[in-house]
């Protein structure tokens, strides 16, 4: 079980400090991937705090890639790559981000965006998708299954 001493967390706010643990830890390792993590009550439970705080920590370390959820299972840890640098750009391998989409074919960027892209050094060709305009193709959203909805 995780253990962290909630004392030295400074004048960050509990849910804040609990992420940064958790954070800290599957960086250096001592979490490897495809770990499972406590049940949010549990680890409530065990530190004296409330469940809505580890479920901030939680839903935030999800938003940003560092764990996944398996609905009904739990929190496991996502596997980071090795090429961790200090400036906050990870590379995750999420193997349940990566069954969603079979084929490895960026969506299509048009010129202007991708000459913009180009010059930021952005890896057009590895590509999941494209958020230039906010918005997918309407081929991603086919009639016959939002009608059977």
């Amino acid at each position: 079980m995780l253990t962290y001493s909630f004392n030295n967390r400074n004048k960050k706010s509990l849910y804040e400090y609990l992420y940064t643990c958790i954070k800290d830890d599957i960086i250096s390792g001592k979490l490897t991937p495809d770990t499972k993590l406590p049940s949010k009550r549990d680890f409530a439970k065990n530190h004296g705090i409330s469940v809505v705080t580890v479920e901030n920590a939680y839903g935030q370390l999800l938003a940003e890639g560092y764990i996944y959820s398996l609905p009904k299972k739990g929190f496991y840890v996502s596997e980071i790559n090795n090429n961790y640098n200090t400036t906050g750009n990870h590379s995750f391998k999420n193997t349940a981000f990566n069954n969603i989409s079979s084929s490895n074919q960026p969506y299509n960027v048009n010129n202007n965006a991708r000459a913009s892209l180009e010059n930021t050094g952005a890896p057009l060709e590895n590509a999941a998708v494209n958020l230039v305009y906010s918005h997918t193709p309407k081929d991603n959203f086919p009639f016959s299954v939002w009608a059977k909805l």
